[in-house]
């Protein structure tokens, strides 16, 4: 028979009745997909058939060892239940009953509103790239007994495209000692209820049936990161500041933040700077504006680029963000109201129509936003897999043998940044683990890091990749059309070239 070992399980387990979500979330190894299903039984024999429950998966194959590891548990536990391979279900001989589903899709869900789960479990939430899923299918969590528990579990380790909404979410503490624990108060404003949250942080080395079995595990993890610091973090320690498929891996807010005041004298960008922005606009989804900054920096007298403010909203109408991103640049301390020589924006608003209310059928986004923004619009370089490398060149940095920074980076922002800071920070490569792309995933959070790149490959690239001077590669038919005409001699040399010079000697020493 299971039972919890001290720590991590037991006190998830003693959660159950105080927290209505719970994620429990670690290193690897560390007991969280037994908890998982146990949670679930602890509650089958008090409410039979009134206990139902879905557990969720992001992909199918690898469901499967959570559904051999169930069999190993309940087939013990509670003698004479059956597991249905078609629908993936768990039939308990008082009627309780537990599904399985691998929700590939976000659209997945819809196929389970209307349908009441008083137990509703996810194992490893952040392969979730966003928050949707998790929060409509709230609503599922319900039940028409009266006393009946409700409370939704999730597991998970670092790494995943959803961790940044889900560190948001659940307030995961920076510090990767911490064991979390701290109980999350959230008050409904409709109904004056209160719904509960928490993180408690589990550990391999709490799990002591696993490391009796496995004495080696630990360092069997150890050589699978294969010397990558980071995957040490993540997978041994549990960090959930690292993890596994980051994509800006050079971004760091201790390096890339500083404050205005620390930039400029008086916290005011001097005239010489140089002023841009980028848009990228969201339908239905967010638009987020960046206020950015280019000139020399005065300690290092090298050019960086600096984000001084950002906007970031959503549900809006093309006017009614095109007014407050106005409002933001004229009313931007640090700016002082100075409008953006060029504003980089996803080409997507030349061709989307603008609302129909009061305004022409013919009008586009793009005409909302430089009529009633001011802004000098200009269809942004959207070459993703070029722009993502650039700016991860622009993030770069470099520490000497004794911690002094030899290679700075040449982009900064303002803290006051948030939006930017958050998805900067927990943009990951798209495809899995086994298989990542060079590009970002773009089912999670990217608004700020797209804009981003709008601006680094419109205002930056261009100085930094201009075309080479071709003249210098001309061929002999060129170069004896320059000789012949005066106009044109320097041209072809670099040099003046006497007119009274014999042309075949030129040619012939120009061939030599």
């Amino acid at each position: 028979m299971w039972e919890p070992q001290d720590g991590f399980q037991v006190d998830a387990l003693e959660a159950r009745y105080v927290v209505d979500e719970l994620f429990g979330g670690g290193n690897r190894g560390g007991g969280k997909s037994d908890w998982l299903l146990e949670d679930f039984a602890s509650d089958v024999e008090k409410w039979g058939s009134a206990w139902k429950g879905i557990l969720f998966r992001k992909t199918f194959s690898q469901f499967r060892e959570l559904i051999d590891r169930s069999k190993e548990l309940f087939h013990d536990q509670f003698p004479g239940s059956e597991f249905k391979e078609g629908s993936l279900t768990w039939h308990f001989p008082n009627g309780s009953r537990l599904q399985m589903f691998h929700m590939a899709e976000d659209s997945d869900a819809e196929k389970h509103l209307g349908i009441s789960y008083p137990w509703i479990g996810y194992d490893e939430l952040p392969h979730w790239p966003n928050a949707g899923p998790y929060k409509r299918l709230k609503a599922c969590n319900r039940s028409a007994v009266k006393g009946l528990p409700r409370r939704i579990r999730s597991t998970g380790n670092p790494g995943g495209a959803g961790l940044a909404w889900i560190k948001d979410y659940f307030q995961i503490p920076n510090d990767p000692s911490h064991p979390g624990g701290e109980l999350i108060k959230i008050l409904d404003p409709d109904t004056k209820t209160t719904r509960t949250r928490m993180f408690l942080r589990s550990s391999m080395f709490e799990n002591k049936i696993f490391l009796e079995a496995n004495p080696d595990y630990p360092a069997t993890v150890r050589e699978a990161c294969e010397g990558n610091e980071q995957l040490e973090l993540a997978w041994l320690q549990g960090n959930f500041n690292v993890f596994f498929g980051k994509f800006f891996t050079s971004f760091d807010p201790e390096i890339h933040s500083i404050e205005p005041s620390e930039l400029f004298n008086n916290g005011t960008v001097p005239e010489d700077w140089r002023v841009y922005g980028a848009l990228d606009y969201g339908e239905s989804d967010y638009t987020w504006f960046g206020l950015f900054l280019v000139g020399n920096h005065p300690e290092t007298n090298q050019e960086i680029s600096y984000l001084a403010g950002e906007y970031y909203r959503r549900g809006l109408w093309p006017s009614e963000y095109a007014g407050q991103i106005r409002d933001m640049v004229h009313n931007h301390p640090v700016t002082r109201g100075r409008n953006p020589e060029r504003v980089f924006a996803d080409t997507s608003i030349w061709y989307t129509r603008a609302e129909a209310g009061g305004n022409p059928m013919d009008r586009m986004v793009s005409d909302i936003f430089r009529n009633q923004a001011d802004l000098r619009l200009e269809m942004a370089n959207k070459n993703r897999i070029s722009g993502w490398r650039f700016l991860k060149e622009c993030l770069a940095w470099k520490r000497n043998a004794t911690g002094d920074l030899i290679k700075y980076p040449k982009l900064y922002y303002s803290p006051d940044c948030h939006h930017f800071e958050r998805t900067m920070s927990h943009a990951v490569y798209a495809g899995d683990e086994d298989n990542p792309k060079e590009d970002i995933n773009t089912r999670q959070e990217e608004h700020p890091c797209d804009g981003t790149r709008y601006f680094v490959m419109g205002a930056i690239a261009p100085r930094k990749f201009q075309k080479e001077d071709k003249s210098k590669y001309l061929t002999m038919g060129d170069i004896k059309r320059r000789i012949m005409n005066p106009n044109l001699r320097k041209e072809a040399y670099y040099v003046p070239v006497p007119e009274n010079d014999n042309i075949d000697l030129l040619i012939n020493e120009m061939v030599d």
